[in-house]
């Protein structure tokens, strides 16, 4: 007649007490002395479990209440958008200052010809010295001289350089690899990257042609 092994109790030093009660998480034999015990320890790592939920629950509580310019990606764009304002209000202003040479230079140009002919006219009323060609040769060069007046005031070449363009930048999200048993990887992470585009231009440094 066949008997039935019986398997110990994996907790019982001495290897003589029966396991009666399965684990169904850990597939251990436990005597009922040991299967109590067993049961109040799996309680105690249950309550490590609430704990550690209770306590992301705060954490998450307190970054949702928390105003949004502390994320630190944020503060990162507001530099970003800084930095790139202050680029474009210097090459602006460079290119204003380099416009206002320009017309100034050329309205001396005017004002220096426009000397030479005053002084002409002036002297041929005084000595009565003047024909037709003189006439029509001063009246010939305070047209020009009035129409490079009128053209100073708009013409001008501005000459954009897209190798200048400003960095732009690219906010994208990734998640870190997920391994079983770990409640923090499946929260995914930001991360800002920075990327500079020159083949297609966002703002153009421009520059005046002198």
């Amino acid at each position: 007649m066949a008997t039935s092994t019986k398997q110990p109790c994996v907790k019982c030093s001495s290897g003589k007490t029966s396991g009666i009660f399965t684990c169904s998480g850990c597939q251990m034999l436990f005597c009922p002395k040991h299967s109590n015990e067993h049961r109040q320890e799996l309680g105690k790592e249950l309550d490590n479990v609430i704990y550690e939920h209770d306590s992301l629950k705060q954490q998450l509580t307190t970054e949702t209440s928390a105003r949004p310019a502390a994320h630190p990606l944020l503060r990162q764009i507001q530099q970003w958008e800084q930095e790139s304002i202050e680029k474009i209000r210097m090459t602006a202003q460079k290119a204003r200052d380099k416009v206002d040479r320009l017309v100034n230079r050329n309205k001396e140009d005017i004002l220096e010809q426009f000397r030479l002919i005053t002084t002409q006219l002036q002297h041929g009323r005084q000595e009565d010295d003047f024909v037709e060609t003189a006439l029509d040769r001063w009246m010939k060069q305070l047209h020009k001289l009035k129409s490079d007046l009128n053209l100073s005031s708009t013409e001008g070449i501005i000459d954009t350089d897209p190798s200048l363009s400003i960095s732009m930048i690219n906010v994208k999200r990734y998640s870190t690899d997920r391994k079983p048993g770990k409640l923090s990887d499946a929260f995914a992470t930001y991360k800002m990257q920075l990327v500079q585009n020159l083949n297609t231009s966002f703002f153009h440094f421009f520059d005046v042609v002198e």
